[in-house]
Parts: structure tokens; C-alpha cells; sequence
């Protein structure tokens, strides 16, 4: 498929099956965000997916492209660039051996690492390793654990975002999940702020390490040092609590105060659905022309 339009050989399925549908763009999600983003951002550098998986697509110069050969009178595009995949050498990423025991384990061991590390998928899952160490080490619930969280992908991110916000002092809202979800018979204070302190470190690192994407492209593309947005979309950016301010943090600390004052980052809701339509409809005005 290297070189040849993917938008013909899905029209031409159609076709074969004789459905009535006429394909006017086929738009990844990254890209769509981006383009939803900017619809009413134009200073939109970059579209990011940070939900159940992750990714991101920017603005890129053409003659930049070293991979791009043929000709083309526009000067820009956009490059979906898959970042989930980032590091499948195992070379750079900080690894754990709560993530090894994760992707060993998973659908897809080895491959999208990054992925892991970041998206809401897996970030239950890297909790739930964590907790059953420390069981392990009978430094929480005095060593006891349930069937239900000795399952793998029982620990919900769902669970996380709940535990994130739970502020009371008695930690209620930790407690009837452990006790009435993962069916603890009982659970200690202090357990239950062991457990809190666990997801705020592993959530708290999904989103510095899903802020160095973006400072790398952020970095690359010299938009951090004039007026930029970054569209994101995605339950994990959406809900968990203080997602979006951690990133935030992060870009700070690699590129310094600077980008806090230049670069925006916000939802863009829904925004494959709505990018893709949008593209859509750019596409069939083109073909009018």
C-alpha cells in the first residue's frame, strides 16, 4: 500500500459490493482533531488522541519531508505520526518491571510501548501490578488480597480518575471501591492512602511522559516560542483529574516558563468525528473546483 491511495481502493470496495457510498477522505483521528481544533483555533499546531490509546499528528513543512518524493504545490502537511510505537528497541523509555509484567500480558507484547505507558487502557493495569507488589511485600492490606484483584484489567482507570478526586478525609470514595467493588472485607486509612498515592504517581507520569511528545514536536517545529493550541481529544485528557495541568508541568520543565505563556492546550471534543467531516467537506468542495 506504500504510494497508492487508500481513499481509491476503499471506494473501489464499495463498488465491488455495489453500496452507495462515495468516499470523499479518509482521515485518521489525530488528524481530525487537528483539523476540528482548528476550525475555531487557527493557531492549531497539533492534533493529539489521549484516551484509550494515544497519538498525535502535527503541521509539517514539505521540504522537511525527507520520506515524501513526488510533487506537490502545497508547502505544508500534516503527519499522522503514530507515537504509541515510539521506542519499540526498549532503548530510551524509563520501563518498570510493572510495565514488562503488563506487556507481557497484553494483546500485543513488545509493540506499542509507549502506549503503554500512557493510555487509559493500560494505567489500571500498571496500578493493579503495583498494588499486588506491594501486597506481596505485606506492606498493604496486611499482605491479603482478593480473586478480584488478582485478575488481570480489574483495576479500572475509571477507578483511578475516582481515586485522583477523591479529597475527603477518609478517603470514602477509595474505600467502597476497594470494599465494595474489589470486594475487600475491610480497609485501614493508610491503606487507602497508599492506594491514592500509587495512581497519583502512575497517572502523574502518563502525563509528563505524554507532555515530552509534545515538547518533542513542540521543539522540533519551534511553535512553543509564538502564540500556539494543541487539540486534544480523548477520555483520558477529558476526565482523569489534573491531566491536563501535569502536561502542562511538564512542557514547563523541559522548555521552559516560556511555553506556559505561548501554548494553549485544550479539549477538542469529539473532534475525529467532527475533523473528519470538516475534512469531508473540504474534499468535496476541492473536487468541485
Amino acid at each position: 500500500m506504500v504510494g497508492k491511495d487508500p481513499v481509491a481502493y476503499l471506494q473501489d470496495a464499495f463498488n465491488r459490493r455495489h453500496i452507495p457510498v462515495r468516499v470523499a477522505a479518509l482521515v485518521n483521528d489525530t488528524v481530525g482533531t487537528l483539523l476540528a481544533h482548528a476550525y475555531n483555533n487557527p493557531d492549531t499546531v497539533m492534533g493529539v488522541i489521549l484516551g484509550t490509546g494515544c497519538n498525535g499528528a502535527y503541521i509539517e513543512k514539505i521540504d522537511k519531508i525527507e520520506k515524501w518524493k513526488s510533487q506537490t504545490p502545497a508547502k505544508e502537511m500534516v503527519i499522522n505520526m503514530e507515537f504509541g510505537a515510539f521506542d519499540k528497541e526498549r532503548a530510551i523509555l524509563p520501563l518498570t518491571m510493572f510495565d514488562n509484567k503488563m506487556d507481557r500480558k497484553s494483546v500485543n507484547p513488545g509493540k506499542q510501548l509507549f502506549e503503554k505507558m500512557i493510555a487509559g487502557m493500560y494505567l489500571g493495569e500498571i496500578t493493579r501490578n503495583v498494588l499486588l507488589n506491594l501486597i506481596d511485600r505485606r506492606l498493604l492490606f496486611q499482605g491479603n488480597v482478593t480473586a478480584d484483584l488478582n485478575q488481570m484489567w480489574t483495576f479500572e482507570t475509571a477507578y483511578m480518575s475516582t481515586i485522583e478526586a477523591d479529597n475527603s478525609p477518609t478517603l470514602h470514595a477509595t474505600r467502597k471501591i476497594l470494599e465494595s467493588t474489589l470486594n475487600f472485607p475491610s480497609t485501614s486509612l493508610n491503606d487507602r492512602q497508599v492506594v491514592k498515592t500509587v495512581v497519583e504517581l502512575v497517572g502523574k507520569r502518563a502525563a509528563r511522559l505524554s507532555a515530552v511528545a509534545l515538547a518533542g514536536i513542540l521543539e522540533h517545529t519551534g511553535a512553543w516560542k509564538q502564540k500556539s493550541a494543541i487539540g486534544i481529544d480523548g477520555s483520558l485528557f477529558e476526565y482523569y483529574p489534573s491531566f491536563d495541568s501535569d502536561i502542562m508541568d511538564g512542557l514547563e520543565e523541559i522548555l521552559g516558563a516560556e511555553v506556559r505563556q505561548n501554548v494553549r492546550i485544550g479539549l477538542a471534543q469529539d473532534g475525529s468525528g467532527v475533523g473528519a467531516a470538516l475534512c469531508a467537506l473540504l474534499a468535496a468542495k476541492h473536487n468541485t473546483v
